[in-house]
């Protein structure tokens, strides 16, 4: 195990120091790129924007207006990141919109799917993004149950009251294997409404 030194030990260029502690002898230890720069550089970080469309409620026969899937030949695990969903439009009631994730483990067919941007706008060395954004798929027999609530609004306000969009971090909390999926969904009571969605998302070899 490393030994260091608590306090600073020098601030001279090229010097050899010793590792710093804190007062219980943790390493201290600073960023010095943003957080997701690396990967963000090495191409391996995308993101889409999907049109606005209604939030549907789980199905088990479609994967909805929005979904994202890994297909069984990626080789990659898709990590989410974080997704940020905006209310467009709404009527006005008793009902909150709340918006959650649907899980599923099979390949939609019938799909419309959407060109992902790969996060390293104007990079020379970028890989194409092996995720499938879905504005719509079918399913067969999908469990309907969803998980991790991702943004909610309160909708008994005229519609200048309400906030516009909620980004959720997922910080890698998620991921879909190859052949797995992720719908986002409406959950309880399903008001009318149209909202919009972009999602971002890593990719690693599995």
């Amino acid at each position: 195990m490393d030994s260091g030194q608590q306090g600073v030990t020098s601030k001279q260029i090229g010097a050899n120091i010793s590792i710093s502690l804190g007062e219980y002898g943790e390493p201290l230890v600073t960023e010095l790129q943003p957080r997701f720069y690396e990967q963000t550089y090495r191409g391996n970080v995308f993101t889409v924007q999907f049109a606005a469309a209604a939030l549907a409620a789980a199905s088990g026969t479609s994967s909805g207006n929005f979904s994202l899937f890994n297909p069984p030949t990626s080789g990659k695990n898709v990590v989410l990141l974080d997704s940020t969903m905006a209310l467009v439009t709404f009527s006005a009631g008793t009902a909150g919109l709340q918006a959650a994730l649907q899980p599923y483990v099979y390949t939609p067919t019938s799909q419309t799917a959407l060109t992902p941007v790969n996060a390293f706008i104007g990079g020379t060395s970028k890989a194409a993004a092996q995720a499938i954004p879905l504005s719509a798929g079918t399913l067969v027999g999908a469990s309907t149950t969803a998980i991790k609530l991702v943004a909610g609004w309160y909708l008994d306000l005229a519609a200048g009251d309400v906030g516009g969009s909620i980004t959720y971090n997922f910080d890698g909390k998620i991921i879909l294997a190859p052949g797995a999926g992720i719908a986002w969904v409406a959950i309880a009571t399903v008001p009318t409404q149209t909202v919009s969605l972009d999602v971002t998302w890593m990719e690693i070899p599995v």
